[in-house]
């Protein structure tokens, strides 16, 4: 399984930047609660985050390799998990 990288700012990163990429946050301070994010470059050029409620690595993990529209699909399939008005719809 991929493993993930600790940044300086105490998240989990698990892809390219200049691609997608997976985030683990264990405590957000606005939440206070883990959420991961999948996040890409948006039709505007700004990323879009598509941010789940809870710790989602291992699932990622497992078909981050399969590219993003493999983890798309994953995140379209936890709706329950969406963490709204966070979660940026790609437009």
């Amino acid at each position: 399984m991929k493993k993930y990288q600790k940044t300086r700012r105490g998240n989990y990163v698990l892809g390219k930047k200049n691609e997608f990429w997976i985030s683990y946050n264990p405590a957000p301070a606005f939440y206070g609660e883990p959420e991961t994010a999948l996040c890409f470059p948006g039709n505007d050029g700004l990323t879009t985050f598509w941010i789940l409620k809870g710790d989602w690595r291992d699932e990622y993990a497992r078909i981050v390799d399969k590219g993003l529209e493999a983890c798309k699909k994953f995140y379209n399939s936890q709706e329950k998990e969406h963490r709204a008005p966070f979660s940026m719809k790609d437009i």
